[in-house]
């Protein structure tokens, strides 16, 4: 209904389902609610560190010239806007596989978004093609952050 961004939702729920279990229902006792936030510091952690390692090497790879590079190969080596959207959807998909989605779009948006632009291709829908081959790539090996979170959750390697 607008009265809350998705991420404020989800804090409300969170303190809602606390104050419910602890409370109310009284199914949460301290030592509980102790256990569980020791459990979302680890989850939390091991996500972070894998997020921070994959800025230090988008960071690595920006330096280095990599997506200037790309960028220019792609500009020259498709010739419509259709085999351009191709070519950016594997590329996208395979780049996330191994790049942090995040620092995917820092480093790779300025780069990719100018030559749809060129190719006529809107904006907005090429933002949406972006984020969803990338969201792809984060549940793809083997770099996937969203798999470290649930294999985490489920406590599987």
């Amino acid at each position: 209904m607008g009265v809350f961004t998705p991420t404020e939702a989800s804090v409300t729920a969170v303190f809602y389902a606390l104050i419910v279990g602890m409370f109310v229902y009284r199914t949460i006792g301290w030592h509980d609610l102790v256990r569980a936030l020791k459990k979302t510091v680890v989850s939390t952690t091991v996500i972070m560190l894998i997020i921070a390692t994959a800025g230090l090497f988008a960071f690595l790879i920006t330096r280095a010239g990599v997506p200037a590079a790309v960028g220019n190969w792609v500009a020259a080596n498709f010739d419509s806007a259709v085999a351009y959207l191709i070519g950016v959807n594997l590329f996208l998909f395979v780049i996330d596989m191994f790049i942090e989605t995040g620092a995917a779009i820092v480093v790779l948006a300025p780069i990719l978004a100018p030559v749809a632009i060129q190719f006529g291709i809107d904006p907005v829908h090429f933002g949406i093609i972006m984020v969803v081959n990338l969201a792809l790539g984060m549940i793809t090996p083997p770099f996937g952050v969203n798999l470290f979170a649930a294999c985490t959750v489920a406590k599987i390697s």
